[in-house]
């Protein structure tokens, strides 16, 4: 097509029809920025067709990892709620007077309260596209907040954990190795148990290291179960929003 232009602007100067010839270059110009313009709207189709699927592959994605999470998560409530429970029905044997604190309960509020706690959620794929800025292929404001949300309380509900964790192995786990015979704790151990085995849960009972300590245990726990209810709201939300996408996605194809 270039060529055949060339030829028609040679003709013309040949033949000395200057007007003519200015009109041909510039369509022949026209010509060209249209070809480019086509071009350059093809390579940005193909683009955002490449990003388009990117971002579906990474909604799918999400989408696996939060229900992971949530099944992770529900089962933690769970457990929390079953400490909570024993702990309370446990404790409700310290309120009544004149009742003699047996070893068996002792043991029985300790196994309860002296859990590591480690929620552990999938987070490799949600931190790899914080990490890369995969995340801007998502094109609603909203999704990508509740996605810097939701990290945000995972980080937060796991410093919470470490510091209740280390609470426990620096204070109470110390207190007891000196003042607890764990032979009650664990089966197979009796011949370890000492004659004044009663005596030493009796001091440990009226301890007010114990007593404080069972009472923060016990507020631990509460903040833990206000803060995992929290995190989960915000999984079920970035959830809910990653469906919507994927949906609206899929509609507009």
């Amino acid at each position: 097509m270039i060529k055949f232009f060339r030829k028609i602007r040679l003709r013309l100067i040949a033949e000395h029809r200057f007007r003519k010839y200015l009109l041909s270059a510039i369509g022949e110009i026209a010509l060209v920025v249209l070809g480019i313009l086509i071009a350059l709207g093809v390579n940005n189709w193909n683009l955002k067709r490449i990003d388009s699927k990117k971002e579906q592959q990474l909604i799918a994605k999400l989408i696996t990892q939060t229900t992971i999470n949530q099944e992770k998560v529900t089962e933690e409530i769970e457990f929390y709620h079953y400490v909570e429970t024993t702990s309370d029905s446990i404790l409700a044997v310290f309120k009544t007077k004149n009742v003699r604190i047996s070893q068996e309960d002792v043991t029985a509020l300790l196994s309860v309260l002296t859990f590591d706690y480690h929620l552990n959620l999938d987070m490799t794929i949600l931190t790899e596209a914080t990490e890369n800025a995969t995340l801007t292929l998502l094109d609603r404001d909203e999704l990508r907040e509740a996605i810097y949300d939701f990290k945000n309380a995972n980080d937060l509900f796991m410093q919470r954990e470490t510091i209740i964790n280390e609470d426990l192995q620096n204070h109470f786990m110390g207190y007891l190795y000196e003042h607890y015979n764990f032979a009650r704790y664990f089966s197979g151990y009796e011949y370890l148990i000492s004659e004044d085995a009663e005596q030493s849960t009796t001091e440990i009972t009226e301890s007010l290291f114990f007593k404080n300590y069972i009472v923060i245990r016990k507020l631990y726990l509460e903040e833990l179960i206000e803060n995992i209810e929290t995190l989960r709201l915000k999984l079920i939300q970035l959830q809910k929003l990653l469906y919507e996408e994927k949906n609206t996605s899929s509609s507009n194809r």
